[in-house]
Protein backbone atom coordinates (compact mmCIF):
# COMPACT_ATOMS: atom_id res chain seq x y z
CA UNK A 1 0.00 0.00 0.00
CA UNK A 2 1.45 4.15 -0.67
CA UNK A 3 -0.41 4.68 2.53
CA UNK A 4 1.40 2.79 5.06
CA UNK A 5 4.45 1.43 3.65
CA UNK A 6 4.04 -2.30 3.88
CA UNK A 7 4.16 -5.08 1.16
CA UNK A 8 2.73 -8.47 2.09
CA UNK A 9 2.27 -11.73 -0.21
CA UNK A 10 -1.34 -12.45 -0.93
CA UNK A 11 -1.01 -16.01 0.31
CA UNK A 12 0.09 -14.47 4.05
CA UNK A 13 -2.90 -12.97 4.02
CA UNK A 14 -5.82 -15.44 2.88
CA UNK A 15 -8.49 -16.23 5.13
CA UNK A 16 -7.69 -12.62 7.16
CA UNK A 17 -10.45 -9.96 8.24
CA UNK A 18 -10.85 -7.18 10.79
CA UNK A 19 -11.69 -10.11 13.08
CA UNK A 20 -9.35 -12.59 12.12
CA UNK A 21 -5.67 -10.18 11.47
CA UNK A 22 -2.79 -11.68 10.11
CA UNK A 23 0.02 -11.21 12.44
CA UNK A 24 3.20 -11.17 9.93
CA UNK A 25 7.32 -10.42 10.90
CA UNK A 26 8.62 -7.19 9.80
CA UNK A 27 11.28 -8.04 7.95
CA UNK A 28 12.43 -4.48 6.04
CA UNK A 29 11.89 -0.68 6.21
CA UNK A 30 10.83 0.75 2.87
CA UNK A 31 10.83 4.69 2.80
CA UNK A 32 8.23 6.38 0.73
CA UNK A 33 8.48 9.60 -1.22
CA UNK A 34 8.45 11.27 -4.46
CA UNK A 35 11.62 12.78 -6.22
CA UNK A 36 12.23 14.61 -8.97
CA UNK A 37 15.26 14.49 -11.74
CA UNK A 38 16.54 11.87 -13.71
CA UNK A 39 18.29 9.72 -11.50
CA UNK A 40 15.69 7.49 -9.25
CA UNK A 41 14.00 8.86 -6.45
CA UNK A 42 15.76 7.64 -3.05
CA UNK A 43 12.46 5.88 -2.51
CA UNK A 44 12.57 3.55 -5.23
CA UNK A 45 16.64 2.69 -4.42
CA UNK A 46 15.48 2.26 -1.05
CA UNK A 47 12.38 -0.03 -2.34
CA UNK A 48 15.11 -2.14 -4.65
CA UNK A 49 17.52 -2.68 -2.02
CA UNK A 50 14.55 -3.55 0.45
CA UNK A 51 13.37 -6.23 -1.70
CA UNK A 52 17.24 -7.65 -2.33
CA UNK A 53 17.73 -7.98 1.94
CA UNK A 54 14.06 -9.64 1.71
CA UNK A 55 15.01 -12.54 -0.46
CA UNK A 56 13.62 -11.01 -4.07
CA UNK A 57 16.16 -11.68 -6.59
CA UNK A 58 14.04 -11.04 -9.65
CA UNK A 59 13.19 -7.33 -9.93
CA UNK A 60 10.21 -8.27 -13.06
CA UNK A 61 8.01 -10.61 -13.11
CA UNK A 62 8.50 -13.16 -16.15
CA UNK A 63 7.11 -12.20 -19.23
CA UNK A 64 7.98 -8.54 -19.02
CA UNK A 65 8.77 -6.63 -22.26
CA UNK A 66 10.60 -3.95 -22.63
CA UNK A 67 9.55 -0.55 -24.26
CA UNK A 68 10.18 3.04 -25.39
CA UNK A 69 7.99 5.57 -23.63
CA UNK A 70 6.41 8.15 -26.35
CA UNK A 71 7.03 11.69 -24.73
CA UNK A 72 5.32 13.29 -27.54
CA UNK A 73 2.09 12.99 -26.40
CA UNK A 74 2.43 14.46 -23.34
CA UNK A 75 2.85 18.40 -22.42
CA UNK A 76 2.88 20.53 -19.43
CA UNK A 77 4.60 23.54 -18.29
CA UNK A 78 8.37 23.08 -16.63
CA UNK A 79 9.73 24.79 -13.91
CA UNK A 80 13.77 25.33 -15.16
CA UNK A 81 16.99 26.30 -13.03
CA UNK A 82 19.46 27.00 -15.51
CA UNK A 83 22.00 29.92 -16.59
CA UNK A 84 20.31 33.40 -17.46
CA UNK A 85 21.95 33.79 -20.24
CA UNK A 86 20.57 30.57 -21.74
CA UNK A 87 16.48 31.62 -20.95
CA UNK A 88 15.90 32.33 -24.69
CA UNK A 89 16.23 28.81 -25.33
CA UNK A 90 12.96 28.39 -23.63
CA UNK A 91 8.81 28.97 -24.39
CA UNK A 92 8.70 31.24 -21.05
CA UNK A 93 5.70 31.75 -19.36
CA UNK A 94 7.02 33.53 -15.93
CA UNK A 95 11.07 34.10 -15.39
CA UNK A 96 12.54 35.39 -11.94
CA UNK A 97 16.16 36.12 -12.50
CA UNK A 98 18.77 36.24 -9.73
CA UNK A 99 22.05 37.38 -11.07
CA UNK A 100 23.33 34.63 -13.09
CA UNK A 101 21.12 32.21 -12.76
CA UNK A 102 17.03 32.18 -14.01
CA UNK A 103 13.96 30.44 -12.47
CA UNK A 104 11.57 30.02 -15.06
CA UNK A 105 8.23 28.42 -15.95
CA UNK A 106 7.91 27.38 -19.39
CA UNK A 107 4.71 27.40 -21.35
CA UNK A 108 3.30 23.69 -21.62
CA UNK A 109 5.69 21.80 -24.32
CA UNK A 110 5.93 17.82 -25.00
CA UNK A 111 7.95 15.68 -22.15
CA UNK A 112 10.43 14.74 -25.45
CA UNK A 113 10.83 18.71 -25.85
CA UNK A 114 11.97 19.59 -23.13
CA UNK A 115 14.61 16.24 -22.32
CA UNK A 116 16.07 16.75 -25.79
CA UNK A 117 16.64 20.41 -25.13
CA UNK A 118 17.86 19.48 -21.66
CA UNK A 119 20.24 17.22 -22.88
CA UNK A 120 21.18 19.55 -26.16
CA UNK A 121 22.01 22.42 -23.07
CA UNK A 122 23.84 20.11 -20.80
CA UNK A 123 26.11 19.04 -23.59
CA UNK A 124 26.95 22.30 -24.51
CA UNK A 125 27.95 22.88 -20.61
CA UNK A 126 25.19 24.18 -18.97
CA UNK A 127 23.96 23.02 -15.63
CA UNK A 128 20.12 22.97 -15.21
CA UNK A 129 17.63 21.21 -13.83
CA UNK A 130 14.19 20.85 -14.21
CA UNK A 131 11.21 19.73 -12.77
CA UNK A 132 7.59 18.88 -14.87
CA UNK A 133 4.73 21.22 -13.19
CA UNK A 134 0.95 19.28 -13.70
CA UNK A 135 -2.21 19.97 -12.02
Amino acid sequence: STVDGFAVRASDTFGCSDAIPAILPLKATVLMGQGAGRFPTASAVLRDLSDVLCGQRVMMPAGCVRVTADGEGCGHPYYVRLPAELTGQLPVDRIQKDGDTARVVTSSVTVKWMHDTAARLRAQGAKLFFAGIEG
